[in-house]
């Protein structure tokens, strides 16, 4: 059986727009698979957690082997601009404002 990895995600894996032409990480990914392997990039630049589990994973190959996933990056930058919004007179109060938006994130990912 011929092994099949998909990436899935956000712009780590689908960076095409900010690297030189051939120097995506498919491109990389490819030059390096052994021979009879093969890769398909479903990653899409700003997804953010749940649009991994409503836009890409549906479209995962049956023959998919390996699953490569990496996302939150722009969770974590959309919840940073809120949190620098934010006042808080004592650590105390900007650490619970924080925990709230790490749980969210935390149930998301985990669903």
């Amino acid at each position: 059986m011929a092994n099949h990895v998909v990436l899935l995600g956000d712009s780590i894996f689908d960076n095409g727009p900010y690297v030189p032409v051939n120097e995506t990480v498919s491109d990389h990914l490819s030059a390096i698979l052994p021979a009879g392997w093969r890769s398909t990039l479903l990653a899409k630049d700003g997804a953010v957690v749940s649009s991994v589990a409503e836009f890409q994973i549906h479209r995962i190959p049956q023959d998919t082997t390996h699953l490569v996933l990496s996302v939150g990056g722009n969770n974590a930058l959309s919840v940073s601009a809120y949190m620098l919004g934010q006042k808080a007179n004592l650590i105390r109060d900007a650490l619970t404002a924080l925990s709230r938006p790490l749980l969210d994130f935390a149930e998301e990912y985990a669903r």
